[in-house]
């Protein structure tokens, strides 16, 4: 946990001597590194939770194209299967609705075109801005 934590501050993810998110330099890496540490590896159709621009708080502002799901038992949506940046991702994103929205835009950032994307990092912006201290 030290050496992950040492890490967040050289990389000044997080802000120095307070132990709190740099919320700008998260929204940074994640807009133009995060498709490429964690590109989106998608699967055969399945059932699962709806991600990136199927999530229910995004599929209004992010209309069209092919479904998305976290292959789940408990999904109920059908989509190609898109492997969560960590496996416990999607039971966790059930349980917030505010950590699935982050979530699922971060999907769109590794998987969206280009209008997407930029679509995404604005309400990324807005979704992290609203994130209590």
């Amino acid at each position: 946990m030290h050496r992950g934590v040492r890490r967040l501050d050289l990389a000044r993810l997080v802000l120095a001597g307070e132990r709190r998110v740099n919320r700008q330099a998260l929204l940074e890496f994640l807009v133009h590194g995060v498709r490429y540490v964690f590109p989106a590896v998608l699967g055969p159709e399945t059932l699962g939770i709806p991600t990136a621009a199927g999530a229910p708080a995004l599929a209004e502002k992010l209309p069209g194209g092919p479904v998305a799901v976290w292959q789940t038992a408990d999904g109920k949506t059908r989509g190609s299967s898109l492997l969560p940046l960590y496996g416990a991702a999607p039971r966790a994103a059930l349980e917030d609705e505010h950590l699935y929205r982050a979530l699922a835009l971060v999907d769109v950032l590794r998987l969206g075109e280009l209008r997407e994307r930029r679509l995404a990092q604005g309400l990324l912006d807005e979704t992290l801005s609203g994130v209590s201290e």
